[in-house]
């Protein structure tokens, strides 16, 4: 720097080593799926961008709130409890708000990343573009969870608090691994379908139409086909494959055109969705040109 009269001091003295704490790829993993959930749920945004995630998850957790009030008001009627839809027909009340928020709220995860930029830079830091796909995966699996676990789990506890339990510890520890699996395998298989179209677009509405179109087109085509053909118990299957999955980790066979196929073939089936749709994203995000 050239100070008055000519003469000049040395006010930068360049590159400077970091000696701080590096936390290495683990923590830049949890960062970006930290930051993925905030972004999703519209956290530190306007307040337009938290009212429809916030919504569509209220919705969901209205007919647990309801079914806990009524247990509460006549757990000592056992004709009003048992009629109370069972855990494994939860998803049921819950399968519109699934896949709501898989369609708006998820894409918000992936898109603006290739519409901006910043998938160059999560790219130039410790991430790779698998452990990048890993922290965007967990943090919509971890949203949808909210959605597939949560209104169960609480439907749970306050049902065992007031008295309205599905038998000793066992029984209601083994109902919440229940829940949980379920929960988890269709959150999985929603966020596979999610990443696996978002991969193609940098526009989260656009993303969010095709994810919409896909779900209920495949149900309406597969409807159809086994109205024509009932005796195509897979074609049935491709109808309610969500629901399915939930009720035979419930150990329950589900009705309905997926009450034939066994329950192998009902994994296998999902699974394999869930593979697919992984490969697809990986692919393409392989093929994806990026600058840094």
């Amino acid at each position: 720097m050239i100070g008055i009269g000519g003469s000049a001091r040395i006010l930068e003295r360049g590159y400077r080593r970091y000696d701080g704490e590096r936390g290495g790829r683990g923590a830049s993993i949890r960062a970006v799926w930290w930051f993925s959930i905030q972004r999703m749920l519209g956290m530190r945004r306007s307040v337009w961008a938290k009212l429809l995630p916030a919504a569509v998850i209220f919705v969901s957790y209205v007919p647990a709130i309801v079914f806990v009030g009524v247990v509460a008001l006549a757990k000592n009627d056992p004709n009003v409890t048992t009629s109370l839809p069972t855990y494994s027909q939860y998803f049921g009340y819950v399968s519109l708000a699934v896949v709501l928020f898989a369609a708006f709220s998820a894409p918000d995860v992936l898109c603006p990343d290739q519409r901006t930029g910043m998938l160059g830079l999560y790219l130039a830091s410790p991430l790779n573009r698998d452990t990048y796909l890993i922290a965007k995966a967990t943090s919509i699996l971890s949203g949808l969870m909210l959605v597939t676990v949560g209104p169960q789990l609480l439907f749970l506890v306050a049902s065992t608090m007031q008295g309205h339990t599905v038998g000793g510890a066992g029984p209601t520890v083994l109902m919440a691994l229940r829940i949980v699996g379920a929960g988890l395998v269709v959150a999985a298989l929603f966020t596979s379908l999610t990443m696996a179209i978002s991969a193609f677009t940098d526009r989260r509405g656009f993303a969010g139409a095709a994810i919409i179109l896909v779900v209920f087109a495949t149900q309406a085509i597969g409807a159809t086909l086994h109205q024509g053909h009932p005796d195509a118990a897979l074609v049935g299957l491709a109808v309610q494959l969500p629901e399915a999955l939930t009720t035979r980790t419930f150990g329950v066979v589900s009705t309905g055109g997926s009450a034939d196929v066994s329950t192998a073939a009902v994994w296998i089936v999902g699974l394999g969705v869930i593979l697919t749709c992984t490969v697809i994203t990986r692919i393409r995000y392989a093929r994806m040109q990026v600058t840094r």
